[in-house]
């Protein structure tokens, strides 16, 4: 279930794929036993559809070739990159003896912003906060002249992270701007 959810489906362009190439293999496998019953084509025999490619490029503009041939590979791009993209959403799992529980990666950038805020005795909106590939990044902008107890920042926000049980260990990094903010 969590693997479910931290995850993205392929299931829509996987479906979607199989069911284009089912159709054209369906369309070509019905004219060939057309042709061998000896029946009328419904659009073209397969000998019209050798011929036709084979004329293809007397036939057609050459900018018209290329601009079908790197559409073909721009579509072949894109689903190379949807299978083997990793899929992987902005979400953790947290430890439960229950219950899946699965949280946004937003609730955490949430939530550390406010006990930064807290811990430094700023407003959130001099802190910034990016969780990211397993790793937690706090930038702190504390006001002009004001002092902040940098060990005391990173040893409570590395508690308020390890007191929520993350399945997976994010690394937590603290950064103290050296530049106050004026007027805040």
């Amino acid at each position: 279930m969590i693997r479910r959810e931290n995850h993205r489906s392929r299931a829509g362009a996987s479906v979607l794929t199989a069911v284009m190439l089912i159709l054209v293999t369906l369309y070509l496998a019905t004219e060939v036993v057309l042709h061998l019953l000896g029946q009328r084509a419904l659009l073209a025999s397969p000998a019209q559809l050798t011929e036709g490619l084979t004329r293809l490029p007397q036939q057609v503009a050459p900018t018209v070739l290329l601009a079908s041939g790197l559409a073909a590979a721009l579509l072949g791009l894109v689903l190379l990159g949807l299978g083997l993209g990793s899929g992987r959403r902005a979400r953790r799992a947290l430890f439960s003896e229950r219950a899946a529980v699965v949280i946004d990666d937003s609730v955490i950038t949430s939530a550390l912003t406010r006990s930064a805020g807290r811990l430094a005795g700023l407003p959130t909106a001099q802190v910034l906060t990016q969780v990211h590939r397993g790793r937690v990044k706090v930038a702190v902008r504390p006001s002009s002249g004001t002092a902040i107890d940098d060990d005391l920042l990173r040893a409570g926000l590395a508690a308020e992270l390890r007191s929520w049980g993350l399945r997976q260990e994010l690394r937590l990094s603290v950064s103290i701007d050296s530049k106050g903010a004026v007027g805040i």
